[in-house]
C-alpha cells in the first residue's frame, strides 16, 4: 500500500498536481470524530464530537444506518481498508466516498482495536478519470457504485461535477446525488442497443448531456498485489462506464453510407460510359464491316474492248 502511494504521490507531484483529498479524519472505537483536516482551511468543522459509527466507513456495510444513534457494539467496525459509500457530508454538504482503514494498538494489526482513519474525497475529484472540459464531451467515462444493493448505482464521477470545492454553495451537481438506476445498469450490461440517458442532464446547465448514449461498463477489478497481472483480482464495488453520443457514433457511419452510395453511383455511371462505348465502338466496328463486304461482293461492270480499225495500206492505189 505504502508503495503505490507513493507512486500516485510522486506522479501528481511530476505533472505539477495537488492531492485530491477533501478531508482526513479519526474517529475513536466508538465511531466519535476526534479530530479532521480539510484541504480547505478557511472550513470550520461541525462534526468533530459527533458519533459516526452509523457511517459505512466505519462499520462497513454496503449503505449507511438509519438509526444514527447505534453504538458498538451494537454495529461492528471494520476489519481491514474499506470503500465506503457515497455520503454526504454534514460540515460541507458536498457528497462524498471515504476511503477507511482501521487502527489497532500495534502496528502489525494486534492487539486492542483504537479507532478508524478516514481518507475523504469528493465525488468528482478523481484525477484519473476527469475530463478537459475544453475537449468536446461526446465520448467520456463515469465511475459508478457498483454495490449490488438499494444504493447501487451512484455516480461517483462525471464531466459535469467540478469536484474543486468544498463550499456550501457549490453548484448543485456537486451537492445533489445522481444515481445510475439499477434497470439502467441491467440494459447497459445485456442490451448493445440500449439507448442510456444520462442521469445528469436533468442537472442545470447540463444540454450537453441530454439525448441518447451509447454506454458500455465493466466492474473494476481490484488487484491482490502489486505484481498481480492486469484483469485479474477481486472485483471491487466500483463501475467504469463509458459513454459515447448516440449521434456522434452514428454520424462516422452514416457519412460512410453516403459516400459509398455516392462512389455507386459513379462507379454505375462510369460503367454505363464505357459500356455505351464500347457498344458504340462494336456498332461502328460491325457497320464499317458490312459496308467492306458489300463492296466485294457488288459486281463489276464488263470490260469493253475497242474494236479493230483497218487502216488503208498506202501501197494501195
Amino acid at each position: 500500500m505504502k508503495q503505490r502511494l507513493q507512486f500516485y504521490l510522486r506522479a501528481d507531484q511530476e505533472e505539477g498536481l495537488p492531492p485530491r483529498f477533501a478531508s482526513l479524519f479519526a474517529l475513536d472505537a466508538a465511531g466519535t470524530m476526534l479530530a479532521v483536516a480539510y484541504d480547505n482551511p478557511s472550513i470550520r468543522s461541525q462534526s468533530v464530537g459527533k458519533n459516526f459509527a452509523y457511517r459505512t466507513y466505519f462499520h462497513g456495510g454496503p449503505h449507511d444506518l438509519a438509526d444514527k444513534r447505534v453504538r458498538p457494539p451494537q454495529v461492528s467496525h471494520i476489519q481491514a481498508a474499506h470503500l465506503s459509500a457515497a455520503f454526504q457530508s454534514t460540515t460541507t454538504r458536498t457528497w462524498k466516498i471515504g476511503i477507511s482503514t482501521p487502527i489497532f494498538e500495534h502496528p502489525d494489526g494486534s492487539g486492542e482495536f483504537a479507532g478508524v482513519l478516514v481518507f475523504t474525497v469528493r465525488i468528482g475529484g478523481f484525477e484519473f478519470l476527469r475530463n478537459d472540459r475544453s475537449q468536446q464531451l461526446d465520448r467520456f467515462a463515469v465511475l459508478i457504485d457498483g454495490r449490488r444493493d438499494d444504493d447501487a448505482g451512484v455516480i461517483l464521477q462525471h464531466p459535469l461535477y467540478t469536484g474543486d470545492s468544498d463550499d456550501p454553495d457549490a453548484p448543485l451537481q456537486d451537492t445533489q446525488q445522481f444515481e445510475v438506476s439499477r434497470e439502467q445498469l441491467d440494459r447497459v450490461s445485456h442490451d448493445w442497443s440500449y439507448q442510456y440517458q444520462d442521469p445528469l442532464s436533468a442537472a442545470p446547465n447540463a444540454t450537453a448531456y441530454q439525448g441518447a448514449w451509447i454506454a458500455a461498463m465493466e466492474r473494476v477489478r481490484l488487484s491482490k498485489s502489486n505484481d498481480s497481472t492486469a484483469g485479474t483480482g477481486q472485483v471491487g464495488d466500483l463501475i467504469v462506464m463509458v459513454q459515447e453520443k448516440e449521434q456522434a457514433a452514428i454520424d462516422p457511419v452514416r457519412q460512410l453510407g453516403n459516400q459509398l452510395v455516392w462512389e455507386g453511383i459513379l462507379a454505375l455511371v462510369g460503367m454505363l460510359l464505357t459500356v455505351t462505348s464500347l457498344w458504340f465502338v462494336v456498332l461502328r466496328l460491325s457497320v464499317d464491316t458490312r459496308d467492306s463486304a458489300r463492296q466485294k461482293q457488288a459486281p463489276r461492270p464488263p470490260i469493253r474492248l475497242p474494236y479493230p480499225t483497218l487502216k488503208p495500206n498506202s501501197t494501195e492505189r
